[in-house]
């Protein structure tokens, strides 16, 4: 793990290298075997150990590859200010938005369409804080994809 901490703290190290380091950790912090290297074959798995039991709950798994990176950009842009070093925040997981620096979070799906068409919400009042697809992050994701997100018992 003194190799994640050491990545973010070269200002010469590169996305992918910033990215693999992230991923090595998510798998340890989630339970991954130590034979497994690959953020997106364990989420899969896990995906698929989740539903079998039937007791699908989507927070549990862990981030997409995409989701981590963005988030790890930004620590790295954030401990890289700290040493005094300026990065450019558009170039590590920021963007303009109304004037605004915003955090990207996502640029594609979460899953594939298939898939997500799949997920029924269960909300009974509205989507609030309670509700699946928001603790699952799919909320703005259906808003974006949409513009429009009927949460009463309907598919996505």
């Amino acid at each position: 793990m003194q190799k994640v901490g050491s990545m973010f703290d070269d200002p010469a190290s590169t996305k992918e290298e910033i990215t693999a380091a992230a991923s090595s950790y998510i798998l340890r912090l989630y339970g991954a075997k130590k034979n497994e290297k690959s953020l997106t074959d364990y989420q899969y798995t896990s995906f698929l150990a989740s539903a079998v039991i039937n007791s699908l709950y989507l927070v549990s798994l862990p981030p997409t590859v995409e989701a981590l990176s963005f988030h790890s950009f930004r620590c790295f842009h954030q401990i890289q200010k700290w040493r005094g070093d300026e990065l450019s925040p558009i170039d590590w997981g920021w963007h303009v938005e109304n004037e605004d620096l915003m955090p990207t979070k996502m640029t594609s799906a979460p899953a594939p369409d298939e898939l997500l068409t799949l997920i029924l919400c269960a909300c009974k009042k509205g989507c609030l804080s309670a509700c699946s697809c928001t603790k699952a992050g799919l909320l703005l994701y259906f808003e974006h994809k949409t513009r429009s997100h009927s949460c009463s018992q309907h598919n996505l």
